[in-house]
């Protein structure tokens, strides 16, 4: 906040040396930048200070920040899993497009699909119904109750509830646009799921005929018990 109140004011050199905006500039760079937890914080925050925090690249440098540390995780195999990454948790608090500014970048470093796919499965996780068709996971700040409705089709058109879809369908929408185009970035029972959720919020048909195709591409690996499930669930 403070460094694009300093913009907001016009604090700069011209005025007198040593004024706000270079020495929040200088915190920014060499202290929080530096730190994986505050480059998390700081993100956090400006998400309630658009577009200030985009114009002054706040926002870019903490998602470049925040992937380049993610990548540089060379600890050794046995001591990690793909679905246990250690940034994971840290992650998937943040907002859709900030998180998807991350997996992009992440992409471009050549993380593998797996991981990918893993932590866009941890954020589907952690913000739509599971797989049971149950409200689980922090809803946040993005949301004005804190039990997600199932059924976008009750015929509720309070403003909460119409918000709320829309916002859903968004995060939908995005993660169907970030999956790693690979097959093993994702399992079979994951897709399914997605698609399901896709056909409840009503995604842009675009999307769908992407996702149906995926579908298509890894059915064969489905076992009974998926299938079943999501047929009972549709």
């Amino acid at each position: 906040p403070l460094r694009c109140a300093s913009e907001f004011l016009e604090m700069t050199e011209e005025f007198e040396d040593g004024n706000l905006i270079s020495k929040t500039e200088a915190f920014l760079t060499f202290t929080v930048l530096a730190a994986w937890r505050d480059s998390i914080v700081v993100l956090k925050t400006c998400e309630n200070l658009s577009p200030w925090a985009e114009n002054v690249q706040i926002v870019r440098r903490c998602c470049d920040s925040i992937s380049w540390k993610a990548f540089q995780d060379r600890r050794p195999r046995g001591e990690i899993s793909i679905d246990e990454a250690w940034w994971f948790d840290d992650v998937v608090t943040l907002r859709i497009d900030h998180f998807s500014r991350i997996i992009a970048a992440l992409k471009a470093k050549g993380t593998k699909p797996e991981i990918i796919g893993s932590c866009i499965m941890q954020y589907a996780e952690k913000w739509l119904p599971n797989m049971e068709g149950e409200a689980q996971g922090q809803r946040g700040h993005w949301y004005a109750k804190n039990e997600l409705q199932l059924s976008i089709t009750s015929g509720k058109n309070q403003e909460g509830s119409i918000r709320q879809n829309k916002e859903q369908r968004m995060i939908i929408e995005s993660l169907v646009s970030m999956l790693p185009p690979q097959k093993e970035a994702v399992p079979c029972k994951f897709l399914l799921w997605l698609l399901k959720m896709a056909m409840v919020y009503s995604v842009t048909p675009a999307l769908m005929t992407e996702l149906e195709k995926r579908v298509g591409s890894v059915l064969q690996y489905a076992n009974v018990e998926d299938l079943k499930k999501e047929q009972c669930t549709t």
